[in-house]
């Protein structure tokens, strides 16, 4: 047993790490979790497919990929040599491929707050930000700027959307039918799937759930940083839980249609909403046969964060 103290916020926290347990992890930090911390992320790891796994699978059709290349200013600057836009740098006025000195007067801004009148110009919505089950803003954005990487129409339909972010449950997700981003949200989309109980409202359930809330912190966390910054490599190693028998066919459907729900009550009836949500997690956890000890763990920890 390795013993292991650490100051976080002014505190001293004692713990405790079985000797084979770095070379299980093959050396990791581990200094953020104890016992009861690393059995459930076994379990966890050595159960369930990471969505990487599934996404490298032909019976399934899944995209992940973050939005615009653009800040969520909407800042772009022209370079003349190049002929084209680049997102406006955030030091010198440099272009990043002819090295060309750019001219302030070059910068336009093609996010705005309100769809312009002129004809002449394609704009399209904007998910400016969200939260949890929620769209909290959305604005315009200017289509059709040579040299901006919009990435392709298609990955901005019906998709789950992930903020990169977030200050408590770290995994902060919402579903939208259309809308850009910018590239601070990512876009998890499933296309395809052999199994039609596996699809983005089951997905988006998952991913604002307790338990994967538990295992990004727990996974990616490190003894500087316990709230991780959300990558897309990140997401790719999340566990899911693919719905095999009849039972968890029918668990997924619930999840879904309780997803539903709140995505239909979330601003209108908060405490309906918070409901829902109690229930998401409870069958969440079912669906990935959790142990009620388990569950009291991962929800004392949640309630700390």
């Amino acid at each position: 047993m390795v013993n292991i103290k650490l100051k976080q916020n002014s505190e001293l926290i004692s713990n405790s790490i079985l000797q084979q347990h770095f070379e299980d992890w093959d050396y990791k930090f581990l200094i953020n979790l104890n016992q009861e911390d690393i059995k459930i992320l076994n379990f966890l790891n050595k159960n369930f497919s990471k969505l990487r796994q599934l996404m490298e699978q032909s019976e399934y059709d899944i995209i992940l990929t973050r939005g615009v290349e653009l800040t969520k200013e909407g800042k772009i600057i022209f370079c003349p040599v190049c002929n084209k836009f680049y997102p406006l740098p955030t030091g010198k006025l440099i272009c990043k491929t002819c090295k060309q000195e750019l001219c302030t007067h070059s910068i336009e801004t093609i996010i705005v707050d309100q769809m312009p009148k002129n004809p002449n110009e394609d704009y399209a919505p904007f998910i400016y930000s969200i939260n949890r089950y929620q769209i909290n803003e959305t604005k315009y954005i200017l289509l059709k700027k040579r040299g901006v990487n919009y990435k392709s129409p298609e990955i901005y339909k019906d998709r789950i959307l992930i903020r990169q972010l977030t200050q408590n449950n770290l995994i902060c997700a919402t579903f939208s039918r259309n809308g850009y981003t910018s590239q601070s949200i990512y876009n998890l989309g499933v296309l395809k799937s052999p199994i039609p109980e596996f699809n983005n409202l089951y997905l988006l359930g998952l991913m604002n759930s307790e338990l994967i809330s538990f295992y990004f912190i727990k996974s990616f966390g490190s003894y500087k940083n316990l709230y991780p910054r959300i990558l897309i490599e990140k997401i790719k190693e999340l566990p899911i839980k693919i719905p095999q028998t009849e039972y968890e066919n029918k668990e997924a459907k619930k999840i879904a249609e309780c997803v539903t729900k709140v995505l239909n009550v979330v601003e209108s009836n908060p405490t309906l909403n918070n409901q829902y949500q109690i229930k998401i997690n409870q069958l969440v956890y079912d669906i990935y046969n959790i142990r009620n000890e388990e569950r009291h763990y991962i929800k004392n920890f949640l309630e700390k964060v």
